[in-house]
């Protein structure tokens, strides 16, 4: 079962001697969980993303061959110069975050210097109340009795499991009533996405609707206004759709959305 991935998550690395923490800054205005930033494949770039992990042992690395030649071909390690040029992979591309397909914590990176980099931990926080509190780091292991039958339950939806949102029972069965709108963008037929109040009338595109966790299979309803004030096809002052299934990605989606405003 999948997890979301937050800045601080742990990182091993096959060919290193230690492992490191991830490091997320975005620009402008951040996704949060937990108070923490919440990481997507783009953050790969070392140094930024991609801390050091101690020394490493790889070959393939030009500095570690040089030493362990010099060493009568005794393996030498050498200190970690981390060189991730590509994305991490997979990645969620129907969950974006600024832009970007999000981060779970199965996903792999790849240095050029032959090792493999994984995440062992994602970084989460468990709070009281889903929104604020900390109290207690992120534990995958040893899951306390309301953790088990949450675990349980997204494990048979196939749905990355968000702990902030199901700190306990009541919390998780007010999320699965009423799920909480976090964002609603947009996607068009060639990969190009944004928010909503920069989608361009008469194009047609996917509106996506991401809830909180814990709404999967829930219906939800969305309204649509205009910021100012401009009346939509037909002479409506807003846009109301119903009936919308959340799901296992915590997504609800409209297809063929155009956006259509009344002539003046």
């Amino acid at each position: 079962m999948p997890y979301y991935v937050c800045a601080g998550a742990k990182l091993k690395c096959s060919m290193g001697s230690m492992m490191s923490d991830l490091g997320v800054i975005h620009a402008g205005s951040q996704v949060q969980m937990g108070g923490k930033c919440k990481a997507n494949i783009a953050d790969h770039k070392p140094f930024i993303n991609i801390k050091p992990f101690g020394q490493c042992r790889s070959l393939a690395n030009p500095t570690v061959a040089a030493a362990t030649a010099a060493n009568w071909g005794v393996l030498r390690p050498m200190p970690c110069m981390p060189n991730t040029p590509s994305p991490w992979m997979p990645g969620k591309f129907n969950v974006l975050v600024k832009g970007q397909p999000a981060l779970l914590d199965g996903d792999k990176l790849f240095c050029t210097w032959a090792g493999i980099i994984e995440i062992t931990n994602p970084g989460q926080n468990k709070t009281q109340t889903g929104a604020t509190g900390i109290t207690k780091p992120y534990v995958r292991w040893k899951p306390v009795m309301t953790q088990t039958r949450v675990l349980q339950k997204a494990a048979e939806e196939d749905t990355p499991f968000c702990e902030e949102c199901e700190s306990s029972d009541e919390a998780q069965r007010k999320v699965a009533e009423n799920p909480k709108i976090l964002e609603v963008c947009w996607r068009d037929e060639n990969g190009n996405s944004g928010k909503l109040e920069e989608l361009e009338e008469n194009q047609k595109v996917t509106l996506c609707v991401e809830v909180e966790q814990g709404g999967v299979g829930k219906k939800i309803s969305v309204e649509i206004k205009d910021k100012d004030k401009r009346k939509f096809k037909g002479g409506k002052e807003s846009l109301k759709f119903t009936e919308l299934t959340v799901e296992s990605d915590d997504t609800a989606y409209i297809d063929n959305f155009v956006l259509e405003y009344e002539e003046d």
